[in-house]
């Protein structure tokens, strides 16, 4: 049975805790029209490789205030991306993959330029990457079909927790809301 879940992210954060390791270019929502608003990031890597990352992160539901709904997950990204195998990552993964760059293992040292089209866009981008992490043209509302959804409706937030080397380098918060 496939349930549509209809997201729309409201807000997008991410700061910096190490500035001799990487730098935030681009983080913003883009409106495009009333209905629809694109989000770009753009991280420069100032120090490579990456050869060991990890990400922690956890799902928050407001009221009064955020709450946790469930524990705190720490995702081996060299690990994950040679082998997913666990829901709720591949789930949080699965949402903005064909967006971004984030598609390969460990080490991460993107030295040489090429181009990237990303399939789901309104328009065929083609993106020059140099030691960048990059998010393009994720449309923030969008309807996906899934074979379960394991959450209920209302407003949500992703905290999240960037490590590289085992020092905290960036934090993030995804706002949104599950309609």
């Amino acid at each position: 049975m496939q349930v549509l879940a209809n997201f729309e992210v409201t807000r997008i954060q991410f700061v910096v805790k190490d500035d001799k390791y990487a730098s935030i270019e681009k983080c913003h929502l883009q409106p495009v029209n009333r209905s629809l608003k694109l989000f770009d990031l753009r991280i420069k890597l100032l120090q490579l490789p990456v050869t060991n990352a990890l990400v922690k992160w956890s799902l928050l539901k407001r009221s009064n205030g955020y709450l946790p709904i469930n524990q705190n997950y720490t995702v081996d990204v060299c690990k994950f991306m040679q082998h997913s195998n666990h829901v709720f990552n591949n789930f949080i993964y699965s949402i903005f993959k064909d967006f971004t760059n984030l598609n390969h293992t460990c080490p991460f040292n993107v030295s040489s330029n090429y181009a990237v089209a990303y399939p789901h866009s309104f328009l065929f981008i083609a993106v020059c990457l140099q030691h960048d992490i990059i998010v393009n043209k994720f449309p923030t509302r969008f309807v996906r079909a899934m074979d379960f959804i394991f959450i209920p409706r209302g407003d949500y937030a992703i905290d999240s927790a960037w490590y590289a080397g085992g020092v905290l380098r960036i934090e993030g918060r995804v706002k949104f809301t599950l309609l």
